[in-house]
């Protein structure tokens, strides 16, 4: 089996390939936002030898980061400084409105003219729609590339990376983004958002079917350590199951890849699309009313993971 160190030497010669057939200025990007998912992109990034010009919400967080990753890393104080010097930007916000907060404001809006914008915030694909024409009129490219994965697979550089621009874009920067994981084309815009959102549906609707599994065979007086050992073998568990059931069983839900709030988002945005696409909505409703209540009950910052509460609420809970 390939080592995770080989993997990322692999991605690290990639993108040193790539490099090399830069232009100075584009040997370096900047970089908005620094999350559980971002934080070990710009590490990879670093590791390949590219300089980030790096803003994020909670400057100290970025500062930990240079004084972790050395020169390689710039602390840009404002959205506006990071974006300023290098050609692409990459942009990792938590969702649409933050990124519409800072980047698309009058004055960084018209910094953007000739610069690739490289966007990986989670969005509808309506949303992503607006962006490329807001991006298209203040003369920039812009590339979609939502990402797919847990946390442990960013840090290992093996997240999906779905892709939607242009054919010579995705040609010019697959390298790069190759530092993250494995692109995959998809086409024109908004595929992309359209793709990530129909991944995002198989997450919540599999959390949920999982979790309510698991509490049938608690209230059944059965053992879930069995359960599991049966299922295991099967095709249909997966590693995200053997992730959440720990989650279930000790109603331990701080290990966050996929939180309520998130998945409630992308819930409200697939819901409009199967009415747009006349595809019968049933099954997304209940989990939109499923996923509201683990917001209110649990918090819309947890894991997905805490809808088990909601199924079999700790009140009530089986022993």
């Amino acid at each position: 089996m390939e080592s995770l160190k080989g993997v990322i030497s692999q991605k690290i010669v990639e993108a040193t390939d790539f490099l090399k057939g830069m232009k100075l200025r584009e040997g370096e990007v900047g970089f908005l936002g620094l999350g559980p998912m971002s934080s070990p992109v710009v590490q990879h990034l670093v590791n390949a030898g590219v300089k980030v010009h790096l803003w994020a919400n909670f400057n100290h967080k970025a500062e930990e980061m240079k004084h972790q990753s050395g020169d390689l890393i710039k602390v840009a104080e404002t959205p506006q400084e990071a974006i300023k010097q290098p050609h692409g930007i990459f942009v990792m916000l938590e969702d649409y409105n933050s990124l519409s907060e800072q980047l698309l404001n009058h004055d960084t809006l018209k910094m953007l003219n000739h610069k690739v914008v490289i966007v990986s915030t989670p969005m509808s694909a309506t949303e992503s729609k607006e962006l490329g024409n807001i991006l298209k009129h203040a003369g920039a490219e812009y590339i979609e590339a939502p990402l797919s994965g847990l946390t442990s697979a960013a840090e290992q550089a093996k997240l999906q990376i779905l892709v939607a621009t242009t054919e010579r874009l995705f040609d010019e920067w697959k390298s790069l983004l190759s530092v993250m994981g494995t692109p995959h084309y998809v086409g024109a815009i908004p595929n992309a958002s359209s793709m990530r959102l129909s991944i995002s549906l198989m997450i919540a609707a599999q959390n949920s079917a999982f979790a309510l599994s698991v509490a049938m065979v608690k209230k059944a007086g059965l053992s879930v350590d069995s359960f599991v050992d049966i299922v295991r073998p099967h095709p249909i568990y997966s590693h995200f199951c053997e992730q959440k059931i720990r989650s279930y069983i000790e109603r331990d839900y701080t290990n966050n890849n996929n939180t309520n709030q998130s998945i409630s988002k992308d819930i409200e945005a697939i819901l409009q699309h199967a009415e747009q696409y006349e595809v019968d909505t049933n099954l997304i409703s209940a989990l939109k009313t499923y996923y509201a209540k683990a917001v209110v009950q649990c918090g819309g910052d947890v894991d997905c993971a805490s809808i088990y509460d909601v199924l079999d609420p700790p009140a009530t809970a089986s022993k």
